[in-house]
């Protein structure tokens, strides 16, 4: 259940948000911080002021909003602009989709449990979600950029990016002081432009068809639209491939089954047991992966927070 409450037109409007237990909220916040748009959106990962904020644009409207966790509830605390009160339906749903919050973790890591190669990262991670998108062209552009490059080479990027061609806004968090730049914005820009942000001349290209994608309706799939429709329209574009499509269909597009299988990190992950190999083949790891449908996002994720615990 969601409890509104707005303080006063002056201040903020408050929206509690009732997650599933377990919820792993300090993992969700290490995922986004490391991957956060400078200038878009900011983690505080301190325990006492631990949140995640951002700008929001919907539709005319602009604002801002940043979300907390309310332990002893069980629920999260979104607060946001005043301003954004007549889009609130609509923004509570992409916060939910983005912190993962209809997911049952229970369900999902009893199936995934029964594979060894989880079930140890599943017990000291047990409320691992699929983080999401709050803007599915946003993180497809993140995806873009990511290509070839590593997760901070990519964070670089997307601060230039939104400093470039996004507009700037006033908002009370420190790191949140532009929008993400529009889809008719990326899609008129300049290809050798764009590229002096830093990305090879191919990348900019990609950029600017993946925004006239946008433009034109291409990532407003009808609800029956299968994983396998959505990834085959996504590849319609020039310069995305098969892991460029399967991550937007994981996180913008919310389908639980979505593997990119092509992942290098998942590969590695995938072969830890295995002495006689580093990393698995894209096919050695697909096949792997069939045991883990329809749960294979979930599966990902788990995969990639595998690395990390291994170097810690």
């Amino acid at each position: 259940m969601n409890t509104v409450t707005v303080q006063d037109e002056n201040a903020v409007l408050e929206l509690r948000l009732a997650t599933r237990a377990p919820f792993g909220w300090p993992d969700m916040l290490a995922y986004f911080a490391m991957r956060g748009i400078p200038g878009v959106e900011h983690v505080e990962s301190s325990p006492a002021h631990a949140s995640y904020a951002r700008s929001v644009r919907i539709g005319a409207l602009h604002g801002w909003l940043r979300v907390t966790q309310l332990p002893a509830q069980g629920e999260l605390l979104l607060e946001t602009a005043p301003a954004l009160a007549p889009v609130l339906t609509q923004l509570t749903e992409r916060v939910r989709q983005q912190f993962d919050l209809d997911a049952d973790p229970q369900a999902i890591h009893a199936r995934l449990a029964q594979d060894p190669l989880l079930a140890t990262t599943i017990t000291r991670l047990p409320g691992t979600r699929v983080p999401g998108a709050f803007d599915p062209f946003e993180l497809a552009v993140r995806a873009v950029l990511g290509q070839q490059v590593s997760v901070a080479g990519a964070t670089t990027l997307s601060g230039r990016l939104v400093k470039k061609y996004g507009a700037t806004i006033d908002s009370p968090f420190i790191g949140v002081t532009h929008e993400f730049p529009m889809a008719g914005t990326l899609a008129q820009a300049d290809p050798l432009e764009l590229a002096q942000i830093g990305l090879p001349k191919a990348r900019a290209r990609t950029i600017c068809n993946i925004a006239q994608f946008v433009v034109d309706g291409g990532m407003d799939f009808a609800a029956q639209t299968t994983l396998e429709e959505a990834v085959r329209h996504l590849r319609t574009v020039a310069g995305i491939g098969e892991w460029t499509a399967q991550y937007i269909a994981l996180r913008a597009l919310r389908f639980a089954d979505a593997f990119p299988g092509g992942d290098l990190g998942l590969q590695k992950a995938a072969a830890v047991n295995d002495p006689t190999t580093e990393r698995l083949t894209e096919k050695q790891l697909l096949l792997r992966a069939q045991d883990w449908s329809p749960w294979r996002g979930y599966a990902a994720l788990l995969l990639w927070h595998s690395l990390a615990l291994d170097k810690s």
